[in-house]
């Protein structure tokens, strides 16, 4: 069964007019980091709030490990960062944990298995006084403190250091390998090439393209089917 199963769905902003998402569908496996590229208003936004149920499609089905409405099961880094900032970081993940059923022994655990992955900053300042980046490294930890058999990331390495970046897409890897599925939304193509193992190319709300990466000559294919995929719009 697949992990996330896309069928034929659309969607219509009433207040512009806009067709946002035309008969959509997208076949995601298990043990995958699925990349997800187009240009600015493509519809990738409008694809993944439709995914995570924060916008209600026109028409057409979306099932999550075969269900409907299976919200439980994902975790989700926007790309946009918004914290309660006047909580401390470790308050804020306490609490994210509270309400996904997680005591706050699991998540210090949790937050000292991945100290040497994110190189956290000091958790017991408020979220107001950190970084950009240090900001983005709760909003990631808050998002897969639950462990999400699916973890959907739209440009998740704005403002974070270089060893950070390597050490999350790492990361990133490792836990497709343990049976979750990735989805990765991004603009930079050498980025998807180096850690996606398939990748649909989004274009004037349709699919122009889903191909599975040649790890030899991945970038490439990336490249040549988006540059097509644009010039056809």
């Amino acid at each position: 069964m697949s992990s996330i199963l896309i069928e034929n769905i659309n969607k219509t902003y009433q207040k512009t007019g806009k067709k946002a998402l035309c008969s959509v569908s997208l076949n995601i496996d298990k043990d995958v980091v699925f990349g997800l590229i187009g240009p600015n208003g493509a519809g990738k936004s409008t694809l993944i709030k439709s995914i995570l149920g924060l916008v209600d499609i026109d028409s057409g089905k979306i099932l999550i490990d075969g269900k409907e409405n299976n919200m439980n099961s994902i975790g989700y880094v926007p790309d946009e960062v918004s914290l309660f900032e006047f909580l401390t970081g470790l308050d804020y993940l306490v609490l994210i944990g509270k309400l996904r059923g997680i005591s706050q022994q699991q998540v210090l655990r949790f937050i000292n298995e991945m100290d040497d992955v994110l190189e956290l900053p000091e958790l017991h300042q408020l979220i107001s006084t950190y970084s950009k980046g240090n900001k983005e490294k709760i909003l990631f930890l808050s998002a897969i403190v639950h462990q999400p058999k699916i973890l959907i990331l739209d440009e998740p390495f704005t403002g974070l250091d270089p060893s950070v970046i390597q050490n999350v897409k790492k990361f990133i890897k490792e836990y497709a390998k343990k049976g979750n599925t990735i989805i990765f939304s991004t603009h930079i193509l050498e980025m998807v090439s180096e850690i996606c193992d398939e990748i649909a190319i989004i274009c004037n709300g349709q699919i122009a393209a889903q191909e599975k990466i040649d790890k030899q000559s991945g970038f490439d294919v990336i490249l040549n089917q988006y540059l097509h995929s644009i010039e056809g719009a």
